[in-house]
């Protein structure tokens, strides 16, 4: 039965992706595929081969799944199944067909041309089901999801009538095969730059299966189609456009017809096959970019070099011949390239064949937006942005140009010292005053050890002894902070760019100012202190990655630091020190973890560590009480359940427009939203109270969650060791208090993956098909003797092989493994050290009309001469 029910259930999980609503599945006939023995979700019913009520009698039902073996395509028996559907209620079927007896493609064919003839269309989901590389080989299941055209579409449309009209325009719903594929397939990566609520422009969209695809995958607000054809625009109105209130379309020649339209008022243009197409297409691209939004996303296709012997395109409705070079040139003059993309249907022309046309295997790949070295292709596509503003100022001016690296990279014939360690120091004393008494000791540790410790500091430093280097604490402080201007010649992403924009809300000019002047700054700071280490502060930081990007140019050994997992730690050693570090992607490191056993005294320690804290750094509001004094301070019952949903705040988790942390953690501010919404309604059917601790960089920037309008769900600014005490469960996105949840014995749920997450432990909502199945989960109590057992010996894991200990007792220890690893990266200082000191001060002096950062982020300048001189003393 085991045999039988892992693949049933893989299938499953394939369909339930794009087949909504009521689902009955039959098995055709009843043999060992027992549709009764898969998991089915609560919307999917099993339904005897002999009973209808599946295709129709039963009006909840729109989407039907037939299941059957067979080793050979039977016409008549598919046929029948084809006309009970047309005669039926459902709006959808998907047929499922078993132990093929080789590749599946001619089947698909024949299904497929079957359907079409019976007055049906691909399902608009049809690619998410099905990948569009593997249906090179098609093997089994073999899976073909349909639809149903619009009955008054079909009486109007019947497929003999798109014969006219092939060459230049079809229905790639109603088409079988490569060509189809193709097409199709690049709206779902057009489908990726969609975010809710995005108004769409698909402009030549042809018949408007595109169109019709691209608003069934996302949730855009509107998408408007227009075409030089009126049989297109009308056929695209009645299939597509009567099926969906969002999609509208358009009679329109490009690009004078597109003048019609407002400016700045699409969120995203796709041109798929259109530039090929058009007398002028820099005009177009201009119009395009007039009708974006500032940031607003474009993306287009176009043969590569399409041309014959003569060098001309020979289809005659293709005026240019595009290359990968002349797509580029032609894209840049208004966007910025983000992401290219190699597509082959069937083949293309090969160097390896004298750049003749063969054939070769269906291929979506992405490459470098900027590769030199571009692959063979069918067609290119690429994607990129509107610049967010146009720049106020003329970067070309002289001005901008004057400032130039000062000095030349020479090493002196005098070694002064072992080397220096450079390192980000960006937590005040009054959030976290162990942070500083680590760089203390490092800085004692090193200097035994011939290595100098450089603070490069965004915080007050008290200890007189450290070497401080000041810096703004926030990017945006650069230009009011220095003397130096921002050079033109200092190349900024227009990414980096949308980056800093979304974490400190600046605008455009104001964040590529900053940008190229932390550039410059970090660059010359590097170049005069020659450092043999560096270590950044918090991996998402728009200055820590500035500083990053800087010491990985300079080919200079790079970590980045953080308060650890674990209270009162400190992390280096994890890469980006969240769910991309080493601790994920290390095999050595799996292996070491499934080896562990810990002991009772690491167990014991970090139980004590828990239970004693009375302040936990910015998450600290008021004095700690006890349970029943706060639950008596809130009017919360003494036996009334009580639910504490903790956040994170790292508020580039979702302002960065690279998002892949956000997707590798599962969570984005929408979907952390949508799952409060479900997970709390569900506590509240259950009868707990629900209390909410932001963090405190969410509140200060506006970033809370949307609560319901219900008396029993709680904004809290509280202690947290309050709230932990308080709590019966706990729900976490990706703050550190998880951790300390483990050793208070709190049942702890996951909105989003964390570090502590491994093999559903703890349970993770979106591992689950619903809010109650998660709290079934969370709430199963016999289940977490042996889940806090695993958790505990995880935490203490890193606690013992990845962190570094900041207790006041362990910070010596833990300050000298440090020390002893880093200072065996020597990098002696040079003689000509005091003068690139000195150059670099009169290059990077401090503005006089610079205003005061506030206290808490401040630094007691600390002068790097004296730093020089000392180095050369010692």
């Amino acid at each position: 039965m085991d045999t039988e029910r892992m693949p049933a259930n893989a299938l499953i999980n394939r369909l339930r992706r794009a087949v909504r609503g009521q689902v009955a599945v039959i098995a055709e006939p009843a043999d060992r595929f027992a549709v009764g023995l898969v998991d089915l979700p609560d919307r999917w019913r099993a339904v005897e081969p002999g009973e209808q009520a599946w295709w129709g009698l039963d009006p909840s039902v729109t989407t039907g799944v037939v299941v059957v073996r067979a080793a050979r395509f039977d016409g008549p028996r598919w046929g029948q199944v084809l006309a009970d559907f047309q005669a039926s209620g459902a709006n959808a079927l998907v047929l499922v067909v078993l132990d093929l007896p080789g590749p599946g493609a001619s089947l698909r064919r024949a299904l497929e041309q079957l359907a079409f003839a019976a007055g049906l269309r691909k399902h608009a989901g049809y690619y998410l089901m099905l990948d569009y590389e593997a249906l090179q080989h098609d093997g089994g299941p073999l899976i073909v999801p349909l639809e149903k055209l619009p009955a008054e579409a079909l009486r109007a449309y019947p497929l003999s009538s798109l014969k006219g009209e092939r060459d230049l325009h079809m229905d790639m719903l109603r088409e079988v095969g490569e060509r189809s594929d193709g097409h199709v397939i690049r709206y779902h990566l057009a489908a990726e730059l969609v975010r809710p609520g995005d108004q769409v422009l698909d402009a030549a969209c042809g018949l408007g299966y595109g169109s019709y695809v691209l608003a069934q995958a996302t949730r855009c607000a509107s998408v408007l189609g227009v075409d030089g054809s009126e049989y297109a625009v009308s056929y695209a109105q009645q299939n597509f456009g009567a099926a969906d209130d969002r999609l509208a379309f358009r009679h329109g020649w490009l690009p004078d017809d597109l003048a019609a339209l407002p400016d700045e008022s699409f969120d995203l243009v796709i041109s798929f096959e259109t530039l090929e197409h058009i007398e002028n297409p820099t005009g177009l691209l201009a119009e395009f970019s007039r009708l974006l939004r500032p940031g607003g996303r474009i993306i287009a296709s176009v043969p590569n070099d399409w041309s014959d012997e003569t060098g001309k395109d020979p289809n005659p409705h293709h005026l240019h011949v595009y290359t990968l070079d002349s797509l580029r040139q032609q894209f840049s003059r208004h966007f910025v390239r983000e992401r290219l993309h190699q597509q082959i249907a069937s083949g293309c022309k090969r160097r390896a064949t004298g750049n003749r046309w063969a054939p070769l295997p269906r291929t979506l790949r992405e490459l470098p937006v900027d590769t030199a070295m571009a692959p063979d292709s069918e067609w290119w596509v690429m994607s990129g942005s509107k610049p967010s503003r146009r720049a106020r100022i003329d970067h070309a001016a002289p001005a901008y140009e004057q400032l130039q690296p000062p000095w030349a990279h020479t090493a002196g014939p005098e070694h002064l010292a072992g080397g220096l360690v450079l390192a980000m120091h960006c937590v005040p004393a009054g959030v976290d005053p162990r942070v500083e008494a680590f760089w203390s000791a490092l800085s004692a540790e090193l200097a035994q050890r011939g290595h100098v410790l450089m603070l490069l500091s965004t915080a007050p430093v008290s200890d007189p002894s450290l070497h401080v280097v000041e810096m703004p604490f926030e990017l945006t402080g650069f230009v009011r902070h220095f003397v130096a201007v921002p050079s033109a010649g200092v190349a900024v992403s227009e990414q980096a760019i949308d980056d800093a924009e979304g974490w400190y809300g600046c605008d455009h000019d104001e964040a590529q100012d900053n940008l190229r002047l932390a550039h410059a700054f970090m660059r010359d700071l590097l170049q005069t202190l020659r450092p043999a280490a560096v270590l950044g502060w918090q991996p998402l930081n728009p200055l820590t990655r500035v500083l990053r990007t800087c010491a990985l140019d300079a080919e200079l050994p790079y970590w980045c630091g953080e308060r650890g997992w674990v209270r009162n730690t400190l992390m280096f050693d994890l890469g980006g020190a969240h769910l991309l570090g080493e601790l994920e992607t290390s095999l050595s490191g799996a292996r070491a973890r499934a080896r562990y056993q810990p002991s009772a005294e690491v167990l014991q320690t970090l139980a004590q560590r828990a239970s004693q804290a009375t302040s936990l750094g910015r998450y600290t509001a008021v004095e700690r009480l006890g349970r029943a004094a706060l639950r008596a301070q809130l009017g919360i019952a003494d036996d009334a359940p009580v639910a504490v949903l903790f956040t994170h705040g790292e508020p580039g988790m979702n302002s960065m427009a690279t998002a892949t942390v956000r997707e590798l953690h599962d969570l984005s501010a929408p979907l952390l939203q949508q799952r409060f919404d479900a997970v709390s309604q569900a506590l509240l059917a259950r009868g707990y109270r629900v209390l909410v601790q932001e963090h405190p960089f969410n509140a200060a920037a506006g970033r809370c969650l949307v609560l319901p309008a219900d008396p029993r769900v709680v904004a809290v600014r509280e202690n947290v060791s309050s709230l932990l005490d308080a709590a019966d469960v706990c729900l976490f996105t990706l703050a550190t208090l998880q951790f300390d949840a483990v050793f208070l014995g709190k049942p702890l749920g996951l909105l989003s993956r964390s570090a502590l997450h491994h093999d559903g432990v703890p349970p993770f909502m979106g591992d689950f098909e619903s809010a109650d199945t998660f709290l079934d989960a969370l709430l199963d109590a016999p289940a977490w003797p042996a889940r806090f057992e695993r958790l505990r010996a995880n935490v203490a894991f890193l606690f013992e092989q990845l962190l570094i200990d900041i207790e006041p007792g362990a910070v010596s220890a833990g300050a000298s493994e440090w020390a002893a690893h880093l200072a065996r990266l020597r990098r002696p200082v040079d003689s000509d050290f005091p003068a690139r000191v000195e150059q670099f001060l009169q290059l990077w002096g401090r503005s006089p009309a610079a205003e005061e950062p506030p206290m808490e982020h401040g630094v007691p300048q600390t002068p790097l001469s004296d730093t020089a001189a000392q180095v050369v003393q010692d």
